[in-house]
């Protein structure tokens, strides 16, 4: 469960920032980078080269937990892999109410 990082279901956060970080060639069985399953009111992706990542949800990101807004900012998303998802996989306990914005965002080679 995502080679970076793992936020479990228990955990609860009010902010979470990811901002200039080269996330690559990491390999996790379900999120690549980042398996993101706890409770989060905003998680901010800014400035960061995904790449070269894989898992079986998500080879960038696997959210399943309980997020409000999702900001991908100036982020490049490249050669992820996953049977879901190449670069973000939203799962089923995702709120019904979630809000993504996208803003210069490269998504290139992604498989999923």
């Amino acid at each position: 469960q995502g080679s970076a990082f793992v936020l479990q279901d228990k955990v609860r956060l009010k902010y979470f920032v990811i901002e200039w970080t080269a996330l690559e060639n990491n390999f996790a069985l379900n999120g690549g980078s980042f398996t993101l399953r706890g409770a989060i009111s905003e998680l901010m992706t800014r400035n960061n080269v995904i790449t070269g990542n894989s898992g079986q949800q998500g080879g960038g990101f696997e959210l399943n937990g309980d997020i409000d807004r999702f900001y991908v900012l100036r982020t490049n998303f490249s050669f992820n892999s996953a049977t879901s998802g190449g670069a973000i996989s939203a799962q089923n306990k995702m709120r019904q109410k979630l809000v993504i914005i996208v803003d210069q965002v490269n998504f290139s080679n992604n498989i999923g």
